[in-house]
């Protein structure tokens, strides 16, 4: 069966399994975030997190490492109209904030999420459902990876004009 055959299908799992885009009735706040490429490390996780049973969530090791990495409670700014003026405030206010987006590759699901912690720091993840290509899941498993900030962006006064949240390497609007 060709990939172009089963990507109906691999559509509708995952929408299922709860591994889905944003939904596209309105503008897409992070359409317009980019990063330059961070010196990312490998992230395996315990499969004692991966749900079970029918329709589980092909993006589970995104959001677990979101789940060990950050407080129970942490704010989603992943729909908010101004996501990086949201993650802004949450580090001005000492909490833990993120932004997550997983969507369908050729073949398989893809995502990543920028962790703002409640200390300051800024982690960005990124997600492979499938690597080596073929229907998910794959022979070779998933690729998660992790890279930390090294340099965080400075806060503005008027939090609505934040443009980035780290400058080395670069996470914020898409440049002019």
């Amino acid at each position: 069966m060709s990939r172009y055959r089963l990507l109906p299908l691999l559509l509708i799992l995952a929408a299922a399994a709860g591994c889905r885009a944003p939904a596209a009735v309105r503008a897409d706040p992070l359409a317009g975030i980019e990063w330059d490429p961070p010196a990312w490390q490998n992230v395996m996780l315990d499969a004692v997190h991966r749900p079970s049973g029918e329709g589980e969530d092909v993006c589970w090791p995104l959001y677990s490492a979101l789940h060990d990495d950050a407080p129970a409670g942490y704010r989603d700014c992943t729909h908010h109209s101004a996501p990086l003026a949201c993650m802004a405030k949450a580090r001005r206010d000492g909490a833990a904030a993120a932004l997550v987006r997983v969507g369908m590759g050729d073949d398989s699901m893809y995502g990543w999420a920028g962790l703002q912690r409640g200390d300051g720091g800024f982690v960005l993840y990124s997600y492979d459902s499938s690597p080596c290509g073929g229907v998910v899941p794959s022979a070779c498993g998933y690729r998660l990876q992790r890279a930390a900030c090294e340099t965080v962006s400075a806060l503005e006064a008027d939090l609505a004009a934040q443009r980035a949240l780290c400058d080395k390497p670069y996470f914020g609007a898409k440049r002019q």
